[in-house]
């Protein structure tokens, strides 16, 4: 068995997905909700981490003000946990490299406008390229 989970533990957006593993992570991984926060693009209307005394800062991140948002709330040996949508995977990755943060998503995401940008050609609009760009972190 490993030792137990001292950091803190932020979560990049609260949906379905979010919601639904936010009380396992409470329980399974016993973090105190005081060392929990999600960070999402407005209110959590569901009321699901207040009444698991869990903080939630309602603001969306974008490439602008990611590091600025999350920054603060990440320190060596804590944990994001990204089960958001058009946050890049790869901007989180660096960010949580440079802090000394831990790092887990559920998919590899880019930037809003990727996909669709007829500036970019079909290859670099394609879960391929995005991979490729995340193998390099490997390094």
């Amino acid at each position: 068995m490993g030792s137990a989970f001292n950091g803190s533990l932020v979560m990049v957006g609260f949906g379905g997905i979010g919601q639904a593993v936010l009380p396992l992570l409470l329980r399974e991984l016993s973090i105190p909700p005081r060392r929990v926060t999600v960070v999402k693009t407005g209110p959590d209307r569901s009321g699901i981490a207040r009444t698991l005394g869990v903080e939630v800062i309602g603001r969306a991140l974008d490439a602008g003000n990611f590091e600025a948002v999350l920054a603060p709330l990440l320190r060596e040996g804590d944990f994001l946990l990204n089960v958001s949508v058009d946050v890049s995977s790869v901007a989180l990755l660096g960010l949580c490299r440079r802090r000394g943060a831990l790092y887990l998503d559920t998919c590899n995401e880019p930037w809003p406008g990727r996909y669709d940008n007829p500036a970019l050609s079909a290859s670099l609009r394609s879960n391929y390229a995005l991979r490729e760009e995340m193998l390099v972190f490997r390094k």
